[in-house]
């Protein structure tokens, strides 16, 4: 759970949004924590495809300063708004305080912006990993397994192990269970009738 920093969105910041929801023609947000207040602090417009576009992001992300980055995407939700991207850039060498202050006012941000515009949220402290290239691997973990301890390992193939053998198993005693086909001694026919008589 995270704490919340008591820093809010500035009115203007949530004008813009609104407006850049409304209208598109705006790539890039970037916010900045100035005065305990949420600002626009910077934007860029729409001037290609988002995938084009991605790489206006480092004109917003300075050395030893975090910012928040909202980007729009080409795609739409199905109430017909752009979807947007919420980025949060927090590099090592910062303040410790302004990493604090970011770290827990993110949560804030994209509630008062509406939680629900946003597809997906990406957190780094470098300036390569918001590049095309880095969104794109940003995805690939996304969808990528979690990662497995060497007895989780274990366990999952001795479960496909014993899945595949009950499947054989089953399958087999169905198929075979029926009857036994070979040929039969005269002596052992008449030593099963001998006993059937007496029982």
């Amino acid at each position: 759970m995270s704490h919340q920093s008591g820093i809010r969105t500035s009115q203007e910041l949530a004008d813009l949004f609104v407006t850049a929801v409304a209208g598109g023609n705006l790539r890039v947000i970037r916010v900045s924590i100035v005065s305990e207040s949420l600002i626009p602090d910077g934007t860029a417009e729409v001037s290609g495809s988002w995938e084009t576009d991605f790489s206006k992001i480092q004109d917003f992300l300075e050395e030893k300063k975090p910012a928040y980055i909202i980007y729009r995407l080409d795609t739409k939700s199905s109430a017909g708004d752009y979807e947007w991207l919420f980025l949060a850039y927090v590099p090592d060498n910062a303040k410790v305080r302004d990493k604090m202050l970011y770290a827990s006012t993110r949560a804030t941000l994209t509630k008062e912006l509406g939680d629900y515009r946003f597809v997906d949220s990406m957190y780094g402290s470098t300036t390569e990993e918001f590049t095309l290239e880095g969104y794109r691997k940003h995805l690939q973990h996304q969808k990528a397994d979690a990662p497995l301890t060497e007895r989780e390992k274990e366990l999952n193939e001795v479960r496909a192990a014993e899945a595949s053998t009950n499947v054989y198993s089953s399958s087999a005693r169905r198929s075979h269970a029926a009857g036994v086909s070979f040929p039969t001694a005269n002596d052992a026919i008449q030593a099963l009738k001998n006993l059937g008589q007496t029982y």
